[in-house]
C-alpha cells in the first residue's frame, strides 16, 4: 500500500505488515503518487521527486551507516 508521507506499507494475504519502505530504509520520498508491480515483480513507485525502483524479492538487503553498521561486510562462500 502506497501513503501520502509514510512511504509504502507491505502486507500480507491477512493484511498483516510485512515490512515497511520508507525514508529510514532509503526513499527519497515519502508521498507515493503511484506504484506498478512489472513482470520481473519489480515494485516502481513514482513520488513528488521522481521514479524509484525496488526488488522486492531479492535476497539482499541494504546495510549502511543509517542501519548502524561501522565496518565492513564479508561473507565466505
Amino acid at each position: 500500500m502506497g501513503t501520502s508521507s509514510k512511504g509504502v506499507i507491505v502486507v500480507d494475504g491477512k493484511f498483516d505488515v510485512v515490512y515497511t519502505i520508507g525514508l529510514e530504509q532509503g526513499l527519497k520520498d515519502a508521498a507515493i503518487k503511484t506504484q506498478f508491480v512489472d513482470n520481473e515483480k519489480n515494485l516502481w513507485l513514482g513520488t513528488n521527486v521522481g521514479i524509484s525502483k525496488i526488488e522486492i524479492n531479492s535476497p539482499i538487503l541494504k546495510f549502511d551507516l543509517t542501519s548502524g553498521l561501522r565496518s565492513t561486510i564479508e561473507a565466505d562462500y
